[in-house]
């Protein structure tokens, strides 16, 4: 490749990101919009398909069958008593990932999650043992999370997603 081929293919690859960035901003700012992150924390997940497949938007039937679809994927990451909320959520946004790329024909998508809170005391996550007693030994108190972003393709085996 030439040198000018070769800054294209880098530029191109560089505007790709950042428009995956920004979908995923303008989603996740929506999410979060209004939500009283001074009294409570509110994990907000967001995902956006990488090349968007141009379709109609799914019926409210279909939308249904997607979210019963969604819940007992979702069992299967985490089950019923999943060890942590947080991992339950994630089994969750998961499960919804998987099954709306199954629906539209979106293999792979941008996901970012994080936790907003405002609260003036550090941000404690706890949870409880198998005897039904708070434990907080899992977690380190912060003030602020850093949010998450990752690519992953829903496409993938069972075992490798």
């Amino acid at each position: 490749m030439r040198e000018r081929q070769i800054d294209a293919t880098y530029r191109a690859r560089f505007e790709e990101r950042r428009h995956a960035s920004e979908a995923l901003d303008v989603l996740f700012d929506e999410a979060s919009a209004g939500r009283g992150s001074g009294k409570r924390a509110w994990l907000i997940a967001v995902a956006h398909p990488r090349i968007a497949r141009l379709r109609d938007r799914l019926t409210r039937e279909e939308a249904r069958d997607v979210l019963t679809k969604t819940t007992g994927l979702a069992l299967t990451y985490a089950g019923r008593g999943g060890i942590h909320p947080l991992e339950c959520a994630i089994a969750d946004l998961m499960a919804l990932v998987r099954t709306m790329a199954e629906t539209t024909g979106n293999d792979e998508y941008d996901v970012r999650v994080g936790i907003e809170w405002n609260g003036e005391q550090p941000l404690t996550i706890t949870t409880k043992d198998n005897h039904g007693h708070t434990y907080e030994g899992a977690t380190i108190p912060l003030h602020r999370y850093t949010r998450v972003e990752t690519t992953v393709n829903a496409a993938e085996p069972a075992l490798d997603y």
